[in-house]
């Protein structure tokens, strides 16, 4: 029996590593990572140690050496690379703030995330846009054989307007 392996999924802040392997170019995507293991549910020690459940205690490796340390790795390991430095912003903000910043300083870190947050806002606004029109174009499964999953789709994206239009 063959086994379907989930991993052409394509997520912000994280790639695995069989998409890379697949497609290379998308090493350029993070400069540094932490590897995870999917299938121990932890992060690798940079010690070689074993494993971690904290990211903290894991080690920041820059892709190419975190890509030749995982290599070999068969894709029921389900490794996937972290983008280290996203994190790492915010651990950044939470340690500058332990060491009592400036209002200044605080002001200027929260107007950062503000934009962040709103430019990701103006993203989802887009997609729920998108998926609204998708969803009003469809007259129907276009294959009788695909019934079952096109109407787990459309019941999926019926629940998903509905939760954003409460919001509103």
């Amino acid at each position: 029996m063959r086994m379907k392996y989930n991993y052409f999924k394509r997520y912000d802040n994280m790639e695995t590593l069989e998409r890379i392997k697949r497609w290379p170019q998308l090493l350029s995507r993070f400069p540094s990572v932490r590897i995870y293991s999917a299938e121990h549910d932890a992060y690798w020690r940079g010690t070689g140690q074993g494993y971690t459940i904290s990211p903290q205690e894991s080690h920041i490796w820059p892709i190419e050496k975190a890509l030749a340390r995982t290599r070999h790795c068969c894709p029921m390991k389900r490794i996937q690379f972290i983008n280290a430095v996203q994190e790492t912003k915010v651990l950044k903000i939470e340690m500058d703030i332990t060491k009592k910043m400036t209002e200044s300083e605080l002001a200027k870190a929260l107007l950062g995330l503000q934009t962040t947050l709103a430019a990701k806002n103006k993203i989802i606004d887009e997609l729920v846009e998108a998926l609204e029109s998708l969803y009003s174009e469809q007259n129907g499964v276009p294959l009788l054989r695909h019934q079952n999953s096109w109407q787990h789709a459309m019941d999926l994206t019926l629940t998903i307007l509905e939760k954003v239009r409460v919001k509103e």
